[in-house]
């Protein structure tokens, strides 16, 4: 009995570590907050199932009273680990049902933490202490699930109701297990008697298979979720990655607007403007840029800057542009311009 006690202990952290690490998972790949309180949730019952492993395991050997069957071990640290466990779950059907406040969140994590500190500070020692102090976290559970089925029903579209009846199957389950499990606290604290007889463990009243079973349902349909999720990711096909904009160390630059970033007068001005006096503003780049961008005229009495005759741009006077005096120049142009001279 032992034996199956081990197994069983260990199999059910085990599925407690795998589901926060699959909500964990899946936060990093759709930042939502329910997968946030998923996760928060199955760490705490980790722990919470540890600490009583950890407790069986310890007294295994030792001849322990049979007085302190109804006592709760580390009360401080039940407490805090109880609202990190249910108070998780709630935020995770606000999340749900699209009612997700802090006052919200917050008040009722509260009233159930004062409910269970009331139980250990002002009842006296007795069966009947510890079983209030588990039930109070079923009564939490049942004030969950009711509030998600008001939510449900009073959903203002039909779109909504119907994405929140997806969950409906769960939702009756959830109910169900929180009624098994307040009977199976009533029948082994209330009804039978301390004893380790037959190779149950003497913490026997601090486990309780149905809620234990009640989690491994949760953690099926949260973890499918979660999965889905991880799955899309794995399977969609990647987006292309934003063409970068050209810019150097002051910014990008828009030729539109001729500014940086979408502003007039940026970076895009102070980048050109040493190009152009390196290129266009020098004698040779002023001399290209007239024979390119000067003016077409075939008038012989053409006077000014100069004429385009024979496709070559000539000075009025004869001579070379400036800038250009180390070219070879066309004969049969010069000759045209000295005739018509």
């Amino acid at each position: 009995m032992d034996g199956f006690f081990f197994a069983y202990t260990l199999a059910v952290l085990a599925v407690c570590l795998v589901s926060t690490v699959l909500q964990a998972m899946a936060w990093s790949v759709k930042r939502s907050r329910a997968f946030v309180a998923a996760g928060w949730f199955f760490s705490a019952y980790f722990v919470e199932l540890g600490v009583i492993f950890l407790d069986e395991h310890l007294h295994q050997n030792v001849v322990f009273p049979t007085e302190a069957y109804y006592a709760v071990t580390y009360p401080v640290a039940r407490v805090a680990i109880a609202c990190m466990l249910w108070g998780s779950l709630w935020a995770w059907v606000l999340t749900a049902v699209d009612a997700y406040s802090r006052k919200r969140l917050l008040w009722p994590v509260t009233l159930f933490a004062a409910a269970q500190v009331a139980c250990l500070a002002l009842l006296p020692y007795g069966a009947l202490r510890q079983f209030l102090f588990y039930t109070c976290r079923q009564v939490f559970c049942a004030a969950m699930g009711l509030f998600a089925w008001r939510a449900w029903r009073a959903a203002p579209t039909d779109e909504q109701r119907a994405w929140m009846g997806r969950h409906r199957r769960l939702l009756l389950f959830f109910m169900v297990g929180v009624a098994l499990t307040v009977a199976e606290d009533s029948l082994v604290i209330l009804v039978m008697e301390p004893a380790k007889s037959g190779g149950l463990p003497l913490y026997l009243s601090e486990r309780n298979f149905c809620e234990n079973v009640l989690m491994v349902v949760l953690a099926a349909a949260l973890d499918r979720i979660a999965w889905r999720e991880i799955s899309f990711r794995l399977t969609a096909t990647p987006a292309a990655p934003p063409t970068p904009r050209t810019g150097g160390a002051h910014g990008t630059c828009d030729r539109r607007t001729g500014g940086r970033d979408g502003r007039r007068g940026g970076a895009c001005d102070r980048r050109r403007a040493p190009g152009l006096r390196r290129h266009l503003l020098q004698p040779r780049g002023r001399a290209h840029a007239a024979l390119c961008l000067g003016p077409r005229s075939h008038d012989p009495g053409a006077r000014g800057a100069g004429a385009r005759v024979g496709g070559t741009h000539q000075p009025a006077d004869g001579r070379r542009p400036r800038g250009l005096r180390g070219h070879r120049e066309d004969p049969r142009a010069q000759h045209r311009a000295q005739v018509r001279r």
